[in-house]
This record gives C-alpha cells, sequence and structure tokens, in this order.
C-alpha cells in the first residue's frame, strides 16, 4: 500500500460549533451530509488513509460552518487527487502455507478538545492485506499517553481474536506470534508484563 498522509493532516481536530459561529443554510447542511457520507462509504471499502478525516468531520453533520464546509472540499479534492492509490489485495506469502496476521495501531492523547477524549486508530493485515481498519474516540478518558495507547491495543486485540476465531473456524492454520506494532514503551511494558491484571 503507498503510503500518503491524511487529508487534514495528522493533527486536526474540528470543534463543534460555539454559539456565535454562523451556522451554513439548510441546503448547504444537506450537502455537508451527502458528502460525508459519500467520504464514509469510500473508508468503508477501500480508503483507511481517510477515516481519521471523516470520523472528525462526521462531528458536526447537524451544525456545519464555513470552517467545516471548508475541510469537506479539502478531504474531496484530496480523494479525486488520489483516486489511482488503491488497496492492492495480493497476499504476500503461498496461501497453503500458516496465514500471518499483523496489526499496527496508535493514539492520541486527549486529542478530541471538545471532551479531552483520546483517539485510537489501528489497521489489521491479513498475508500482509488489510482486512479491518478503524479510527474512533476512545469511550473514557485517559490519564496518560501510555494509558491511551494501553487502551488502543486492547481495542486492536479484540479485533485480532474475532479475525483469529474466523479464519480457524474456516480452517485456515495461523501463523504466530501475531504481531501488533505500538510506539509506546509504556503501554508495550503494560501489555507484556503477565502479573498486570
Amino acid at each position: 500500500m503507498k503510503e500518503y498522509e491524511s487529508p487534514m493532516g495528522s493533527n486536526v481536530s474540528i470543534l463543534h460549533p460555539k454559539e456565535q459561529d454562523k451556522l451554513i443554510t439548510g441546503e448547504m447542511q444537506k450537502r455537508y451530509r451527502s458528502g460525508v457520507g459519500s467520504l464514509i462509504y469510500l473508508v468503508k471499502h477501500t480508503r483507511p488513509n481517510l477515516s481519521n478525516s471523516v470520523r472528525e468531520l462526521a462531528k458536526v453533520l447537524d451544525s456545519a460552518t464555513e470552517a467545516h464546509l471548508k475541510f469537506l472540499v479539502r478531504a474531496i479534492k484530496y480523494t479525486l487527487d488520489t483516486k489511482k492509490y488503491a488497496l492492492q489485495m495480493k497476499p504476500s506469502t503461498n496461501t497453503t502455507e500458516e496465514w500471518k496476521l499483523e496489526a499496527y495501531c496508535d493514539s492520541d492523547y486527549s486529542g478530541d478538545r471538545d471532551n479531552q477524549l483520546s483517539t485510537t486508530g489501528y489497521i489489521i493485515h491479513v498475508l500482509g492485506v488489510p482486512v479491518a481498519w478503524k479510527s474512533r474516540v476512545q469511550r473514557s478518558v485517559t490519564l496518560s499517553s501510555t494509558e491511551a495507547e494501553y487502551v488502543a491495543v486492547s481495542e486492536v486485540c479484540t479485533e485480532i481474536l474475532f479475525i483469529k476465531q474466523v479464519l480457524e473456524f474456516l480452517g485456515v492454520k495461523i501463523a504466530y506470534p501475531i504481531v501488533v506494532n505500538i510506539d509506546n514503551i509504556g503501554s508495550i511494558y503494560l501489555a507484556k508484563n503477565e502479573t498486570m491484571g
């Protein structure tokens, strides 16, 4: 998969409008919702790189401002400019061998400026092919970046267990260990520490 950045940058967080902010007209709100819906369709099927941007845009479906509309247009332009980028569904090994699962996950710390929640993002590969991805706000407030990353790891591990069970039901042999790539030393220590719990 070709590497490319998010259309809104990595640290953009859309704020809910304040009382004094001027909302766009009803017709433009309808177009805004339609545009976000189109992007959600792409995220679900072929464009995991848009996940975080679309999640941010979807926060204000009923109360978008001109700034939100500008972000939407930028995301759509980025999508059109990169329409030749695609997911390659080409397994990296012979399918008669054990299938390799690998995941990448990350989290920010308190990135949602409205409610101080952290955001989790992950992608899971089977034989080098992306099969599951997500970008979402965590359900509870975390007190450190290590805790936020650990919550992200637990979410991706839950999804990995589901995929593993489906593959085992289908009679597929899985290569162990299943590797989860994270970038926080504290959460790696917590995940490996068998006495924690």
